[in-house]
């Protein structure tokens, strides 16, 4: 078995990028990208087998036995389905084991489920890293607050609280998670998430932009808002008959209070867009991150409507191309965004100061270009991939107490 001799890995829920288009893949694409820059190689970990080409993935696909099978399908049958199962939990053991004999020092991990709890070595340090806590995401996602839901939450605080380092992209989050567990969490640093490096000569233009274009870029769900700005499109373009919005991201139906079965984008559309205005929302689907770069630079105005975000990188990934830039005011997102210099913030679920503050942006051009401006110098100084990654492998070398190598 080849094994990548790399002192840092990611896992990742998916690679690459192209193919796992998610905000935890993103992120790790682009911090990647800056320690390559600095000359410190990296991994990454995989739940699948790793493809013949990928040498600097670690794959870890399950074999299951009979009865593993059985026992996962009484547990989903009893809703006791809750962590990443035992065979992946192996076979990831099996994998990390001859890595860090090999030079791996740091495995970095989200912490979903706790997971990284339970990946264990002599010699290697676990790095939790805040995308996205069940107590806050759950929430915004409308999850039901049932015994899977307290054991998550429970399995994920643990794995915090034993980690050997925990990074947060936003102070909004950190203060949560201390809050919530009642932690201090020494050991826990704000770095923020990395956006793409995005050439001069790709980014927004006021001139190479349509007028009358919109983009949201986000899943169909509750935590999104995607039904937040079907409802503020329709408004607006009830208003102006040319006026276009571009919702590109994978259909999760939109769960709501009332416990019942989630609407699906289609069903929504039809029950909310007037037939009339139809033609004028165009549904992406799932969409290339190359795609999504050409519909910013293509759009006047950006979209985000999530009702919470540890950080926000679709936020982040529009700051990245200079593109004027609608946004909610939450979480991490408030620290992304300076409102009325590199965007324009509101209040969530506030339709009405959605509509507002597009409509400034439609109607004043000299101020989409100079919020757009503003917003590309800001991601230049704080979130290039090696700013973000200089200041991440400070701290992996505190905690392993030795500077990490550096390919020569």
């Amino acid at each position: 078995m080849q094994v990548p001799v790399s002192p840092i890995a990611f896992f990742v829920p998916g690679w690459p990028l192209e193919e796992a288009p998610n905000g935890v893949v993103s992120y790790v694409a682009a911090v990647r990208a800056g320690f390559a820059a600095l000359g410190v190689p990296s991994s990454v970990v995989v739940p699948r087998r790793a493809r013949p080409g990928e040498a600097d993935v670690l794959g870890a696909d399950p074999n299951w036995t009979l009865l593993e099978r059985l026992g996962k399908s009484a547990r989903q049958k009893l809703g006791l389905s809750v962590g990443f199962p035992a065979p992946l939990v192996r076979e990831l053991l099996v994998q990390l084991a001859p890595a860090v004999k090999g030079g791996l020092r740091v495995l970095e991990m989200e912490e979903s489920f706790g997971m990284i709890d339970r990946l264990s070595l002599p010699g290697l340090k676990r790095v939790v890293r805040l995308h996205g806590p069940w107590f806050l995401n759950g929430l915004a996602l409308g999850a039901t607050l049932d015994h899977e839901y307290s054991t998550r939450v429970a399995l994920e605080g643990r794995a915090i609280e034993r980690a050997d380092a925990v990074t947060s992209p936003s102070q909004d989050v950190l203060d949560q998670v201390r809050a919530h567990y009642r932690l201090a969490l020494p050991n826990a640093r704000v770095i923020p998430n990395p956006g793409p490096q995005v050439p001069s000569d790709e980014a927004w233009t006021l001139e190479g932009s349509r007028p009358k274009q919109l983009v949201f870029v986000g899943r169909f769900d509750r935590h999104k808002g995607g039904d937040l700005v079907i409802r503020a499109f329709v408004r607006l373009a009830a208003q102006d008959p040319e006026l276009e919005l571009v919702f590109a991201g994978p259909d999760r139906g939109l769960s709501d209070e009332s416990g019942g079965a989630p609407r699906s984008l289609q069903e929504y559309v039809a029950e909310h867009v007037p037939t009339a205005l139809r033609p004028r929302l165009q549904l992406l689907g799932h969409t290339l991150p190359s795609r999504l770069a050409e519909l910013r630079r293509q759009s006047r105005v950006c979209i985000v409507a999530s009702r919470y975000e540890t950080f926000g990188m679709t936020a982040l990934e529009a700051l990245a191309c200079g593109c004027p830039i609608v946004a909610t005011g939450v979480g991490g997102i408030r620290e992304i965004i300076d409102h009325e210099r590199t965007g324009l913030l509101f209040p969530p679920e506030d339709v009405d100061a959605m509509v507002a503050h597009i409509e400034r942006l439609l109607q004043d051009p000299g101020l989409a270009s100079g919020l757009a401006a503003s917003a590309r110098a800001a991601f230049m100084a704080r979130f290039r991939p090696e700013v973000v990654a200089k200041t991440t492998l400070d701290l992996y070398e505190e905690i392993v107490q030795a500077p990490l190598a550096v390919r020569t």
